[in-house]
């Protein structure tokens, strides 16, 4: 009597799980469509989390919004796929696998402390930390759902053969249970993954920051040995007085670079009298130059002031006395361990994709001979002086009030 009942037990239960299917096909379309809607009408929240996540060479403004809309484009698709074509595994299988690559992204979001909207329903939904913990789990469960369904195709499977579903719904319900376990392994082992990458990416950058802290000691002992050499002067390769004339250095014309690039290329002038090497002070990329000359710049850049008077970085507006761009002694800084001398380029705060809230964390050599990791805050980051002309960037210690007047900290 038992086995006469066993198929329609079975028919029961695969009637049970049609209804699921239909249930929660509905509910995933109607997910996709609106997040796909909504990138579509407004992408502007996702494009900005695509110019944090990938490198600088693959964004860019129009970039960022064409991404952004193709993502929606692709969610949209998504969602007619789940709402035509729910039976099909692969269906089911390609909805677990982006949602384990948004898992991914956004867990690297949270890493590197964005605080600005994930975009997954344009910008609908809440903005910073608590917005991206919230699309980990609204992931979390929307796999598990595309988990299920996976789980629920093979009861489904020979309704025109009830006296051999058993067997083949035992065997199909186990490869099927057997893959949807591995798709969920897969997706929490991207999120861990997610996870650790940055972990290991701060103990790297931990790790170069004490390095370059031991350069920039070292740079700065050398600086100030040239310019006791040199009637207390940095490097100068310019012309007093005429900053739209091209650089000189050891008789070549630099005809690419600006005046103000001389706190870019002043290792140049230390080498070899004053450094033995510079293989750790350069960017790969060098300086384009006319000739055969390669003449790469230093991610250890130089405060602007030592090249223009302090008169010069004192008012908003740019001065119009060309006499104020000439070099300038370092003897004449007033506060040697307030004032910044050298800024690493190459610090975590420096190399962020977008621009992070202040108080940064920069590293910083000072006149004083000390190098370390400083604080530059809101309250300071007025001192900085920027719309300046011939290759000036307003950078923390780079070009502030007074110039070697003035203190940064």
């Amino acid at each position: 009597m038992g086995r006469r009942n066993t198929p329609n037990r079975v028919l029961t239960a695969a009637r049970h799980g049609a209804s699921w299917r239909v249930v929660l096909a509905a509910l995933l379309a109607l997910v996709w469509l609106i997040s796909g809607v909504s990138k579509l009408v407004s992408p502007e929240a996702s494009a900005h989390a695509f110019g944090t996540l990938l490198p600088a060479w693959a964004t860019g403004g129009s970039r960022d919004l064409a991404l952004a809309s193709g993502l929606g484009a692709s969610e949209l698709l998504l969602g007619c796929a789940c709402l035509l074509a729910p039976r099909r595994r692969a269906t089911w299988v390609v909805v677990i696998m982006v949602l384990a690559l948004f898992s991914g992204a956004l867990a690297r979001l949270i890493a590197h402390g964005y605080r600005g909207s994930c975009g997954c329903f344009g910008a609908i939904g809440p903005i910073g930390p608590a917005g991206l913990w919230y699309g980990l789990l609204r992931n979390a469960g929307l796999a598990g759902a595309a988990a299920s369904m996976l789980s629920l195709i093979p009861k489904l499977d020979h309704r025109d053969n009830p006296d051999g579903m058993e067997t083949h719904t035992r065997c199909a319900a186990s490869r099927a249970f057997t893959l949807v376990e591995l798709l969920v392994s897969v997706l929490i082992i991207g999120i861990l993954i997610a996870l650790t990458l940055p972990s290991l990416r701060s103990t790297r950058n931990a790790a170069r920051d004490a390095r370059d802290a031991a350069l920039i000691h070292d740079l700065l002992m050398a600086l100030h040995a040239y310019a006791s050499d040199f009637r207390d002067l940095a490097p100068y390769f310019g012309t007093p007085a005429a900053p739209d004339q091209p650089l000189r250095l050891d008789g070549v014309t630099l005809r690419n670079a600006s005046y103000f690039s001389q706190a870019r290329l002043y290792q140049h002038a230390l080498h070899p009298g004053y450094i033995a090497s510079l293989d750790e002070l350069l960017y790969a990329k060098p300086l384009p130059t006319p000739g055969d000359l390669s003449l790469p710049r230093t991610p250890f850049t130089l405060a602007q002031g030592p090249y223009a008077a302090p008169d010069y970085w004192i008012t908003e507006e740019t001065p119009n006395d060309l006499s104020l761009y000439r070099p300038v002694g370092l003897n004449l800084v007033r506060f040697p361990s307030l004032k910044g001398e050298i800024l690493s380029m190459r610090s975590a705060s420096m190399r962020q994709t977008e621009p992070a809230d202040l108080p940064l964390t920069v590293l910083i050599g000072m006149f004083d001979g000390s190098a370390s990791a400083r604080v530059w805050d809101a309250e300071v980051d007025a001192r900085i002086i920027g719309d300046r002309p011939y290759g000036s960037a307003p950078l923390p210690v780079s070009a502030t009030r007074e110039g070697l007047f003035g203190r940064d900290f």
